[in-house]
Parts: C-alpha cells; structure tokens; sequence
C-alpha cells in the first residue's frame, strides 16, 4: 500500500506501508530507501539540532556502488591472503630446510618493508568487506559496528600509504647511493614507527573522544569513517600520507628511470651531485641483462599506484571542502564518482599482487616491492653481476658501477641465476625452495659466493 505523503518532524516524503504474516504494520521507503520515518528523519542535515547525522539511508543506486565497493574489497583480501598463505607455507619449509644454516629467509630491507605493505593491505580490504553489513540493512548506522569498520579503513589506509612511502625512499636510495650495513636494522626501525605512530593514532583518536561521549566514527556517509567535525585527523591520518607517498612516487621515479638508461648517475663522493651522460653507442648497456617486462613493470608501479589513488584523491577532497547538508547528501555525479574512486582504490591490493606474480614470480620473498612502487634489488644485482653476499656488507649502486654497469654477463652466458637457495619458483610454476650446490654456486665480484 503506497502512501501519498507523510510527515515526520516537519518532513514529508512519499512512504509505503507493509503488514507482516503476524498483522504488524510499518512504514518503509522513505525516498526510495529501506528507512522507516525515525531513521530517516535522522539522517537529514539539520545545522542546529543534527550537524553530523548518525544515520545514512542508502538509496537504491547507493546500495548498488556499494556493493562493487565489497566486492572490490572481497577481491583484494583474498589475493592478499593468499601471497600471505604462500609466504607462510615458504616460511615453513625454509625452517625445515638445511638453508636456514647459510642464510636467512629475509636476505633483503626491501622484503621487511613488503611484508608490512601486504600487512596493511588486509586491513585496508577489511574496512570495504565490512560495508556488507550496511548492504544488509540498507541503512548505515551509527555505533559499534560502525566505529569497528572506521578503525579498520583508518588503520588499514594509512598503513599501505606509509608502507609505500618507506619503499620508494628505500629503494631509491639503495639504486642511487648503494647498500649500507645497518639497512636491515633502519628497515625494522621504521617498521616499527609505522606500526606504533598508526595504531596510536587510531586508537587515541578513537578512545578519547568516545570516552568523552563524542562521536568520532559516523557514516561518511556511504560508510563509516572519521567525522566530518574532526578534519583535522582526517587529514593526518590519512590524506597526508596518501599524498606524501603519491608524491614521493611521482618525484622519485623519473631520476630513477633516467638512472635505469644511463642519462644520469649520482657521484658516489657526493651525494647531491648528479652527473648527466650524452646517450652514445654504449648508452643501452644500463638496461643489457634486465628482462624487458620486468623493467617495464618497475616502471608501472608508479602508474599504478597513481591510478588507483588520484581518483580517490579528487573525490575526497572536492568533499572534504562541501559544507552542511551537501556533506551528507552528495548529488548524483559527486556519489558515482565517489563508488568509482572507492572501488578502484580497494582492488589496490590484487593489483599489487598481479604485479608481483607478472614481473618477479620466481621470489617468493617478494624481493621486488609488489605494488609499493619499488623495483627489485636483487633483480639489479643479478643483472649487473652483484647478487648474493652478505646482505649486510655495502654493495655498490648503479651510479657507482659507471654509466656502463657490467650486464653484459646475462648475454655472455655467464648470467647468474636466482639468489642463494630461498624463495624461486620452479620451471613448472610450483612455489618451492631452490636448493643449490656449493659446486654450482658463482663467484660474485667481490668474490663472495652467491
């Protein structure tokens, strides 16, 4: 039975009333939504009496992008958990194998930083599962569901952010200045700030201003997220991580592509000079030695970090400046945007796997930073005849190798193959340790096996 109109605290809207087997009456519907009168009357901006409603009705459209938002999370959590799975199960027969005597399962600072990444990346694909509940009801509310699904995106999304920063900065460095003795020990360090600097921050924001009776999760409004009234940790704890490592991406990427031709070095005596090289004959022997997909891969990860994160970027910043009722009630084209951006922004994690299994599938130690920008280390040095060592002796960088870096070996036949015993993928595609013989091991140029 459709009703004309009602009114509810002075608001009226078109309704319809249902009876149940049981002879019970309610009234549904309100604006093509699932909320009865209450609800929705709750969920309307009221500058005096409801600033920061509690409640968001999710309409018919609302219902359907949010549910390629759970989907996209859905898809991610479960790649993620799956690289995590295979981590695990490596990490086993590593610990049941005689190369735990000759060397460690993480052999590089890189691999410290990528285990965070996908850390992250699980709880970041949690906070869009979560929205399932909302897809249930049709009505976003308020609460402990509510503030357990904004803790987890904020957590979640702050993390891949910072994760991605440390290994593009990590990275760059190490191609541009060379390996240093304590990068394992500096690795563990900013793990650990990451770590204690996010979950402080959640958890003070959070249990503060829910001890003081404040509401510091609420619909945002097609999810829950941090309030609109608290911009402030909206911003540092999120947004500016997401543009510091969107940034640092964007700025460190070109010099190291132009490293990776030859154009530019950095001198090995100075560390802010850099040296620029007139392209001749030899000046594609930077590149002699490296698979093409995987340099084109080590290229992408920028792009693709850009694209899954400037869309979000534009989106929430065109809201974060809206004011009042159009907060809580974004017309048509911002709220399509909005799912898109979200959805893109979510599947970040299958992205990152696919990039990993498409350009390095033979590490299983994921010694290339899968979707946090960063080219592999131990790729380079298998190309320019530096692989294997003691992770903690300093090796040179590619500035300090010369314009030409030594990669002609790989044509020579004289190529290296994967580094010492761990993490290599067998021809048939099976994960599987890679037990070498000291016979077959080669000598680096420093004369340390590999």
């Amino acid at each position: 039975m459709n009703i004309g109109s009602i009114t509810a605290s002075g608001l009226t809207t078109n309704a319809s009333l249902s009876n149940d087997p049981y002879g019970n009456f309610s009234i549904t519907g309100f604006n093509g939504t699932r909320c009865w009168w209450q609800d929705f009357d709750n969920s309307i901006y009221n500058g005096s009496n409801n600033p920061h409603p509690p409640i968001h009705c999710l309409s018919s459209g609302d219902q359907l992008g949010l549910m390629l938002d759970v989907e996209a999370g859905l898809i991610s959590g479960v790649a993620v958990l799956l690289a995590s799975l295979l981590i695990l199960r490596n990490l086993w027969r590593y610990l049941s194998s005689a190369e735990r005597q000759r060397v460690g399962f993480i052999q590089e600072a890189a691999d410290i930083y990528v285990l965070l990444l996908f850390f992250f990346e699980i709880f970041q694909a949690l906070g869009g599962i979560t929205s399932i509940e909302w897809l249930r009801t049709g009505i976003v509310r308020s609460g402990g569901y509510c503030t357990a699904q904004g803790i987890l995106q904020e957590f979640g999304e702050m993390g891949v952010a910072a994760a991605t920063l440390a290994i593009a900065l990590h990275t760059f460095r190490v191609l541009a200045w060379g390996r240093f003795t304590y990068d394992h020990l500096v690795a563990y360090i900013v793990v650990c700030v990451i770590i204690v600097y996010d979950a402080l921050f959640v958890g003070l924001s959070t249990g503060i201003n829910a001890s003081e009776g404040k509401d510091y999760i609420l619909p945002d409004p097609f999810w829950c997220w941090v309030g609109d009234a608290y911009k402030k940790q909206r911003i540092l704890g999120e947004y500016l991580w997401i543009w510091f490592a969107l940034v640092g991406s964007i700025v460190l990427y070109p010099p190291l592509y132009f490293l990776l031709r030859g154009d530019i070095s950095f001198d090995p005596n100075s560390w802010y000079r850099i040296r620029i090289h007139r392209r001749g004959k030899g000046s594609a022997d930077a590149t002699q030695g490296i698979n093409p997909l995987s340099l084109r891969g080590m290229l992408a990860y920028p792009a693709v970090y850009a694209f899954t994160v400037l869309p979000l970027s534009v989106t929430r910043w065109t809201t974060f400046h809206l004011k009042g009722a159009a907060s809580f009630s974004p017309n048509a084209a911002l709220t399509g945007g909005t799912f898109f951006a979200e959805t893109l922004f979510r599947l970040s994690g299958v992205f990152n796997v696919i990039l990993l299994l498409l350009i390095r599938p033979q590490l299983l130690s994921f010694r290339r930073a899968a979707g946090a920008q960063a080219p592999s280390l131990d790729s380079l040095d298998e190309a320019t005849g530096n692989g294997g060592g003691d992770p903690a002796e300093h090796r040179p960088s590619l500035s300090e190798r010369g314009h030409s870096i030594g990669m002609q070996e790989m044509h020579s036949g004289n190529g290296r193959g994967p580094p010492n015993g761990l993490a290599a993928l067998e021809e048939h595609g099976g994960w599987d340790l890679e037990h070498n013989d000291d016979s077959q091991s080669l000598q680096g140029p420093d004369g340390v096996r590999s």
